[in-house]
């Protein structure tokens, strides 16, 4: 959530004490997030390096490559850098290494925005005594704003299905490096989760994993919508619907070889704005769903043969926060 303190500032200066609140928030939120910073302005410093010596090359290709590496470096999002191993492998370790920060110092994050959140509470309480309506109003969306973006901080947690011993992990979605963009799926770092959000408002928008897999395997997700539909997908074809938008307490299953599909009654729905575990797993002849551990359909479907990626995505409007999901070996 680095950056999210930035809307801080003159909205609530009429009022010190909020003003003094503000100012600490953001001082504080600046010093946890010094490392991140201090990162960026040594991967600058590298990059300005890299271009310097692009330049005494003559390579003009290199050179633009890098200044457009330097001007979007904190986008998200695949590089296509193979054509220069070593601007690739910067951007590789400025990657890992951010990631590693950032999840160093997620639950000290958290942990200034809930106190945040509860003094601004308290003054929203103490302006509404003292009569001063306006400034009230005006600190409560600012509450409900920290409410927010509290919705998706991510907290460590312990592995999914788990202690994750003897367990052989295939495949994470960890960066947008490591997933094909299907239909325009937009995709966006929040903290340590990604929200996902299709532009198109309907179905079809997804993001894939960049490799494939043969049953038998299992899918787990950590995952929660802010309205219907969270959408996965294997061989290209829809596997699993939860808040089906059509009807939103059903489960729906597609076989991934057919793409038949079947309905499952008061199976499918799930709390809104909830982060849930998700287990898929794809057998030979067979298809298993858990949510938060408890099992709700095992259908049959002839899965031999198939050797494909697998997916998540919204649709018809909604909005997904991903903390996690990966691809585990079944024997």
């Amino acid at each position: 959530m680095a950056g999210a303190f930035s809307f801080c500032g003159d909205l609530f200066a009429q009022d010190p004490e909020v003003a003094k609140l503000e100012t600490a928030f953001a001082e504080a939120m600046s010093r946890l997030e010094a490392p991140l910073t201090e990162l960026d302005t040594k991967y600058l410093e590298s990059l300005d390096n890299w271009m310097t010596a692009a330049q005494a090359r003559g390579e003009l290709e290199a050179l633009v490559a890098g200044k457009k590496e330097r001007e979007t470096f904190r986008q998200p999002g695949e590089r296509d850098y193979d054509a220069w191993p070593d601007l690739k492998r910067l951007r590789e370790i400025y990657e890992s290494t951010r990631e590693r920060l950032s999840e160093n110092i997620s639950g000290d994050r958290r942990q200034i925005f809930e106190t945040f959140h509860r003094e601004l509470n308290s003054h929203v309480e103490r302006l509404t005594r003292a009569g001063q309506l306006d400034e009230a109003v005006r600190l409560s969306q600012r509450a409900q704003q920290i409410e927010k973006l509290l919705a998706v901080e991510v907290v460590a947690k312990p592995p999914l299905g788990g202690d994750g011993k003897d367990e052989e992990v295939l495949w994470e979605f960890k960066s947008q490096a490591s997933v094909d963009t299907i239909k325009d799926c937009g995709l966006k770092k929040v903290g340590d989760a990604y929200v996902i959000v299709s532009p198109r408002g309907g179905a079809g928008s997804y993001h894939n994993s960049r490799r494939t897999f043969k049953p038998p395997f299992r899918i787990q997700a950590r995952v929660t919508t802010d309205s219907t539909n969270i959408r996965f997908y294997y061989n290209n074809n829809t596997l699993s619907i939860f808040n089906w938008e059509m009807n939103p307490r059903e489960l729906r299953v597609h076989e991934p070889k057919t793409n038949r599909n079947m309905g499952f009654r008061d199976k499918g729905e799930l709390e809104r704005n909830k982060l849930h575990d998700i287990e898929i797993d794809v057998l030979d002849n067979e298809i298993k769903v858990k949510a938060d551990r408890q099992r709700l359909v095992e259908v049959p479907a002839d899965n031999t043969g198939l050797d494909g990626p697998v997916g998540i995505g919204p649709a018809f409007g909604s909005t997904l926060t991903l903390e996690s999901m990966r691809v585990i070996q079944l024997k």
